[in-house]
């Protein structure tokens, strides 16, 4: 009866030890299944976060592809216009609009030859700087103002007395400020026409100059390369210095004062009877080199409609590539 009592006993201490061992591993296993849950929402957690990255990069890309879009089309639609207004202009007309960042953005009739007037004289102005900057003359030197040179036309020398000295300086700052004629002819008999001619040749321009007839024909293309090599070395030297800021103040401009609130616009303008040109250099945030050529009966009210025209279409054009 003992031994029952006795059995009976250590089978109720078994079966709690049992219980107790299977309470533990239930917390063990419940702590395991928890910890592979914190575990495995760990993961999903990173997978929602990246897939959330993913579409916001999406989404990012998506603007940009679509800003991307919208600015080809508005500068399509600007381009359209650029043409429309050159179509409705009734004479010779050349067009270049070239960003410093993107190179030519719009052309139209850029190799037509068009007695190029005052333009010719930044092609010149660019040779007097090489030379002066190869120590060939100087900026003090001096020449008497006389007869032999004298120009009517744009220009303020020719108002002066005969026997004027006036310095190598003065006269890149008149002829490239006013477009002075009679500037141009006296740096003519400083510098020569040889080394411009030989210049010209080869740049594969062909174009002559002699002390009788200073001028020749040029085409847009010609003008834009002309202004662009100026641009590059603008701030080379004293000679080079002068010439900038005198471009940069330079009179008589239709694009001038149509887009003056860009920025600097360093323009040298030519104009007679049926001709009238502009080539700028407009330094925006985003710089370009605008060249106008027209070939017309006269320079009158449609003729800077035309200009002013152009430089708003082409303004527009070089915001929206920015």
């Amino acid at each position: 009866m003992k031994l029952t009592k006795t059995l009976l006993i250590l089978s109720a201490l078994t079966f709690c030890l049992i219980l107790i061992s299977c309470g533990n591993n239930s917390k063990n296993s419940d702590s395991l299944q928890l910890e592979s849950a914190v575990e495995h929402s760990s993961v999903y957690t990173d997978y929602l976060t990246t897939e959330e990255l993913k579409k916001t990069v999406s989404d990012s890309s998506n603007e940009t592809d679509i800003k991307k879009t919208d600015n080809s089309q508005k500068f399509n639609e600007y381009c359209q216009k650029m043409q429309s207004i050159i179509d409705d202009y009734p004479f010779d007309c050349s067009v270049i609009v070239y960003s410093m960042d993107n190179g030519e953005i719009f052309s139209h009739n850029t190799n037509e030859k068009m007695y190029a007037a005052s333009t010719i004289k930044l092609a010149y102005a660019y040779f007097c700087c090489t030379q002066i900057e190869n120590g060939v003359h100087s900026l003090e030197e001096t020449i008497t103002y006389t007869p032999e040179v004298y120009s009517d036309g744009s220009g303020e020398i020719q108002y002066m007395h005969y026997g004027t000295q006036l310095s190598v300086k003065q006269l890149l700052e008149y002829t490239m400020k006013y477009s002075d004629n009679v500037g141009y002819n006296m740096l003519i008999r400083i510098f020569g026409t040889d080394g411009f001619n030989r210049m010209m040749q080869d740049w594969g321009y062909d174009i002559h100059i002699t002390f009788l007839n200073g001028y020749d024909s040029v085409t847009a293309e010609m003008l834009k390369d002309f202004m662009l090599k100026m641009v590059r070395k603008k701030s080379d030297g004293e000679s080079w210095k002068i010439v900038w800021n005198a471009l940069n103040n330079s009179t008589d401009s239709i694009i001038r004062p149509e887009i003056a609130n860009v920025g600097n616009i360093a323009v040298k303008f030519g104009t007679v009877e049926f001709i009238y040109h502009e080539v700028c250099y407009i330094d925006s945030d985003s710089p370009y080199i605008l060249v106008v050529m027209t070939i017309t009966d006269k320079v009158d009210e449609g003729d800077e409609k035309l200009f002013k025209s152009i430089a708003k279409c082409a303004d527009n054009m070089i915001n929206v590539l920015k």
